[in-house]
C-alpha cells in the first residue's frame, strides 16, 4: 500500500452512499521471471468496528487489472466508504490472485 487519502464521495452507483471515504493506493511488484495476471486482484478494507468498507466504483477508483511483466509494478486505486469515527485502526488486505499470499496492512487513517 503506498498511500491513504481522506475524501468526501458522492454516491453514484447502486449501493453507494455519499459521505466520508478513504482512497487507498496499492502497488503490486512482480519479482518473478514471468508475467503475472492481476485481473483477479482483491483489495478489502475493514474499519475499526469490524465493518467491511463499501467500495465505490466510480472515479477516482482505478482497480488493478491486466498483466504485470517480470520486474515491473502496477498501481491500483480503491475507494471505500468509512465513517470518520471508525478509522483508527483500519485493516487493508491485498491479494493479487486466488491462493496467493495476502498482504495485510493495519494502521490509523484518521
Amino acid at each position: 500500500m503506498t498511500s491513504i487519502r481522506r475524501l468526501q464521495m458522492k454516491g453514484m452507483g447502486p449501493g453507494e452512499i455519499s459521505g466520508p471515504a478513504l482512497r487507498i493506493t496499492v502497488r503490486v511488484s512482480n519479482y518473478t521471471d514471468t508475467a503475472i495476471s492481476i485481473d483477479s486482484a482483491v483489495v478489502n478494507l475493514t474499519d475499526s468496528k469490524g465493518r467491511v468498507g463499501t467500495p465505490y466504483a466510480g472515479s477516482p477508483a482505478r482497480p488493478l487489472a491486466g498483466t504485470i511483466d517480470a520486474g515491473r509494478k502496477a498501481t491500483g486505486v480503491y475507494v471505500f466508504s468509512v465513517k470518520k469515527s471508525a478509522r483508527s485502526p483500519i485493516t487493508v488486505t491485498v491479494t493479487y490472485e486466488p491462493g496467493a499470499e495476502t498482504a495485510l496492512f493495519v494502521g490509523n487513517a484518521s
